[in-house]
């Protein structure tokens, strides 16, 4: 059968299902007009439909009611009072109905009273005769919903139980009474404008979030679903529960013999519209959200669906774009739009990933910074940065801006990849290249000047028709420009390409850096070849890169591309080679794989010790990994004499740099880790004071170190003071890099952890599960953070006891960190603890014991057979072996106590 012919079918039989007796007969005579085989599939449809529901009933009968009544009042069945005559119920238990707030197609919605404690609720009651296995599925569902959910956006449920009404069993549940308008009428009717309506989208996309976070997904988002109170809180209702039917195309639930479609038409997306369940996850809320913003700003919705057939409906909703807020007001140009089309992708992989995402960007654009839906190149930054400090950048003040960031991109030109460099990148490779680059140095600077006015300035002169272009698109209408323009100078174009991506990169948009780093080594292979030293520096920039952004095989495949390269040309005692061979060896340090970095740690420490200045900066770099390698490995009697060694070395020689103060941290962090905490506790506070003094408050560095002190607060057991760092700690990296940045990330992982040690473990849920899903959305599934929070989700449902949850997170932890770190990590072997734990706890202990001997044999190789992950592992093989009896397995391990 054609797409055609099903969608006549069905709407046919959708039409025809709703009618009886003669009705249904007239209404198909006109229907098929003559079409018998129509007429036929049309029937045998709706025979098999009633038979089917006729088999239901028959099969639940009045027992069925009975049945979840057992399910849902803990407390028996409660009375059903209806006078003689009367429209509603005079009480039902404990409730006084007041009044009918709404009837929906299984049920009634009263406004009541409570008895004790007193209170007005909202009390749906299944209609009576209503009782079947689905509706009786559903009700349940939407009471369980609600049950977990628990926002100040969401409607919250008191009670669930069945009244006796003489008949058999009448379901019913007691839920919070909303008292407000529903949105688009409190909007209108308050007269807001349109950064008060975005900030009541934000707080909507807050409450969805929780219950995205609960695994619910609401499928029927609309204006008349959220109501918003007097004092200006929206609440969310009807999670999980579509009507059964409705004339009208703005309320409709299809179903067909291909799947269901359970929403309202003008809100679905095209994924739910297609009816297929499997397609359907909490992007399709997302959708929704976005006609509603849409609705709320223009007054009218995006696609123009009225008077349609549903088919027609779902047509347009699947294949025709929807109308720009452009096209309706001008203000909504921009940031406003952007966000919203986002939203409204067809494709839900190109939507926002999250409500958490959406409400972000929406509070970016609010705070006047850069939107993660706008590719945020260097001038868009900056016209982010020139209204968010009005004081510093008005009219005449974006032009210096301008200026400065063009001749500061001149030198940058003209002296290469200085300002982007580690201190040792600086120290090796400009000294190596002075001479060449002072040669270029003329003829760079010329054409980037050149670049700079023509291509640049010229991209906002109005003279050019360009009155309307943002600083964003002046740049990158400039950067594709460069196409073309330096046919016979490759290395000119090498040189601007790099300084672009190191630009790019210097701002975090690894996205829209890595083209021009890439195009940049092509032009330097082709021109120069490999064994050139320009080349080999853009093998190692994009290596750095590659790290950067987690693709951590590439960046290997770099890193050892350059340092076999340098090896060759320049040879192991020359001071590149020691810094690229220092940069692999970070590489597989944060891979994870920290023998191989402690070898060429050592490799590198021990060259530099023979050939280079005592405090030569190759030197020291060397040094610092090698001490982190030995503090990974838990060999803390190692690491704190380097650590130390080095912070001497930086006390002598830069004692007015921020190099001191990152020494600090580092000697502080490793105490942590042997639980010398009185002894961290000052070097870290000098740490976060000699940083706020030398590069100010909100430096990613300074509020690097801030978390850390926070961390040696938690660890002395000062909880309120760590929680107060923590608080501004994150309140900063929000205000500076954005809730889904690494930092903020970091920041909130390390205060979900304080939650869990002052077992408030609502908290350290809600903020493992938004790290999670922030860094799931911004880095993927195999980023750090997504794997560190899903560890630490694990353990939280294990101290609550919701083991099948944290057997899930604890699972996908360590399948993450197989891939990502390789199945010998000391990451793969700490996650895999929690997960033998998660395994024991619901009694699999014969699955729980190799993953924990495997956990042993791992954290007792890569961090020692004494350190302290050690000792957890072996703790948790002791409690498994005497929950199973065993106890001369549980005596043997504890044996290897230290």
């Amino acid at each position: 059968m054609s797409r055609t012919r099903h969608e006549q079918v069905s709407e046919v039989f959708a039409a025809a299902r709703r009618l009886a007796g003669a009705r249904r007969d007239a209404y198909l005579d006109e229907a098929c007009a003559g079409d018998a085989e129509l007429r036929g599939e049309v029937e045998s449809l709706l025979s098999q439909d009633e038979r089917t529901q006729a088999e239901i009933d028959a099969a639940v009968g009045g027992g069925a009611a009975r049945v979840l009544a057992r399910e849902l009042a803990e407390a028996g069945t409660i009375t059903f009072e209806q006078a003689p005559g009367a429209d509603h119920p005079q009480r039902v238990g404990k409730y006084a109905i007041i009044r009918v707030i709404g009837e929906g197609g299984m049920g009634i919605v009263y406004e009541a009273e409570q008895e004790d404690p007193r209170r007005r609720v909202a009390l749906k009651v299944i209609r009576r005769g209503m009782v079947s296995r689905r509706l009786l599925s559903r009700f349940r569902h939407e009471a369980q919903v609600l049950g977990q959910l628990r926002h100040p956006g969401i409607a919250q449920i008191h009670e669930a139980g069945t009244a006796d009404a003489g008949e058999g069993g009448q379901p019913y549940f007691a839920m919070e009474l909303v008292s407000g308008q529903t949105l688009i009428e409190y909007a209108d009717t308050c007269g807001l404008s349109t950064r008060e309506r975005l900030e009541l989208i934000a707080l909507v996309c807050d409450a969805l979030h929780h219950a995205h976070q609960k695994g619910v997904i609401h499928r029927d988002l609309k204006p008349a679903n959220i109501l918003v109170e007097e004092d200006g809180q929206p609440k969310i209702l009807d999670f999980g529960v579509a009507r059964a039917t409705d004339a009208d195309i703005q309320t409709v639930t299809v179903r067909t013999d291909v799947g269901e479609i359970v929403g309202t038409i003008p809100y679905m997306s095209p994924e739910q519209a297609s009816g297929d369940p499997e397609a359907l996850d909490i992007r399709s809320d997302i959708y929704a959200i976005g006609v509603i913003t849409f609705e709320l700003l223009a007054g009218r919705l995006p696609y123009n669906v009225s008077g349609r057939t549903i088919y027609e409906a779902v047509r347009v909703i699947r294949e025709e774009e929807p109308s720009r807020l452009s096209s309706i007001n001008r203000s909504y140009r921009g940031d406003v739009e952007t966000i919203v089309a986002k939203a409204l992708e067809k494709d839900k992989d190109r939507r926002y990933q999250s409500a958490a995402a959406l409400a972000a960007d929406i509070r970016r654009h609010l705070n006047d910074e850069p939107i993660n839906a706008r590719p945020a190149s260097t001038m868009y930054q900056l016209g982010k940065f020139a209204r968010r400090h009005k004081a510093l950048a008005g009219a005449a003040g974006v032009v210096a801006v301008v200026l400065v960031v063009a001749t500061g991109l001149s030198t940058v030109f003209a002296i290469g990849e200085a300002a982007a460099r580690t201190e040792a990148d600086n120290a090796a490779e400009t000294a190596r290249n002075e001479k060449l680059k002072a040669e270029r140095q003329t003829a760079i600077a010329q054409a980037v000047n050149d670049f700079l006015n023509y291509d640049l300035l010229s991209a906002v002169d109005p003279h050019q028709g360009q009155r309307d272009v943002t600083m964003v698109e002046a740049l990158d209408i400039a950067a594709r420009n460069i196409d073309g323009r330096f046919p016979d100078q490759p290395i000119v174009e090498a040189e601007i390409r790099s300084t672009i991506g190191n630009t790019y990169l210097s701002l975090g948009r690894h996205d829209l850096a890595e083209p021009f780093f890439r195009r940049s080594l092509e032009l330097r292979e082709a021109a120069l070849g490999a064994r050139h030293e320009d080349t080999m520096t853009s093998y190692n920039r994009m290596g750095r890169l590659m790290n950067r952004i987690g693709r951590f095989d590439d960046a290997a495949r770099y890193y050892r591309r350059c340092l076999d390269l340098r090896l060759e040309v320049l040879g192991e005692e020359d001071e590149l080679t020691l810094v690229t061979m220092t940069n692999l060896a970070g590489l597989n340090r944060q891979r994870g794989h920290v023998e191989e970095a402690l070898e060429l740690y050592r490799r590198a420490t021990e060259i530099n010790e023979r050939v280079m200045e005592p405090d030569a900066p190759s030197r020291v770099h060397a040094m610092t990994g090698l001490a982190g390698a030995y503090k990974d490995l838990g060999r803390y009697d190692d690491a704190i004499p380097i650590y130390e060694r080095v912070l001497e070395i930086r006390r002598r020689t830069d004692p007015d740099k921020p190099h001191v103060p990152l020494a600090m941290n580092n000697l502080a962090v490793i105490l942590m880790r042997a639980r010398r905490y009185q002894e961290a506790l000052p070097l870290v506070t000098e740490a976060v004071e000699g940083n706020t003094r030398l590069l100010g408050e909100r430096h990613p560095t300074t509020l690097a170190c801030m978390s850390n002190l926070a961390r040696v607060n938690m660890f002395l057991g000062k909880f309120e003071e760590s929680e107060d760092l923590f608080d501004d700690a994150l309140r900063l990296n929000r205000e500076v890099n954005g809730l889904d940045h690494r930092g903020t990330l970091i920041t909130m992982t390390y205060c979900a952890e304080l939650y869990m040690r002052m077992r408030r473990f609502g908290e350290a849920e809600s903020m493992y599960l938004t790290v999670n899903t922030l860094a799931r959305d911004r880095y993927g599934d195999l980023f750090p953070n997504t794997l560190t929070s899903a560890d630490g989700l694990a353990k939280v449902y294990l101290m609550g006891g919701r083991l099948a949850e944290a057997e899930d997170f604890a699972r996908a932890a360590v399948s993450g960190a197989r891939q990502s770190y390789g199945p010998t990590s000391y990451r793969t072997g700490l996650y895999m603890q929690t997960w033998g734990r998660s395994l024991a706890a619901v009694d699999r202990q014969a699955e729980a014991e190799p993953v924990l001997l495997e956990s042993y044999e791992i954290v007792a190789a890569t961090r020692g057979p004494t350190s302290t992950d050690t000792v957890g592992v072996i703790e948790s093989l002791i409690e498994l072996y005497e929950y199973w009896d065993k106890q001369d397995l549980a005596d043997d391990w504890r044996t290897q106590l230290p």
